[in-house]
């Protein structure tokens, strides 16, 4: 999973964090960057367990500003790459 994020002007982020996590539970956990104020790329790797039912979903969790202090993020792409 690879995301293409920037801190904002305006109340910028100190921290962000991005998860992977389908329907039936299984997740990646929290993987928290630390952005700057030009688009940068962060990434981290998950293996998705083999889905066991066709209606399973898939989200990309963003959690903007971790410290909790009212910070954004900007997100300008996403990326899942499956396999290899």
């Amino acid at each position: 999973v690879r995301i293409e994020a920037r801190q904002v002007s305006d109340r910028p982020s100190q921290s962000f964090a991005v998860a992977y996590r389908t329907s039936t539970g299984p997740n990646s956990g929290w993987f928290e960057f630390r952005p700057s104020q030009d688009f940068g790329e962060y990434s981290f790797r998950y293996t998705v367990p083999v889905a066991q039912r066709d209606d399973i979903v898939h989200d990309i969790l963003i959690w903007a500003d971790t410290a909790a202090q009212g910070g954004t993020i900007e997100v300008r792409s996403i990326t899942i790459t499956m396999g290899g």
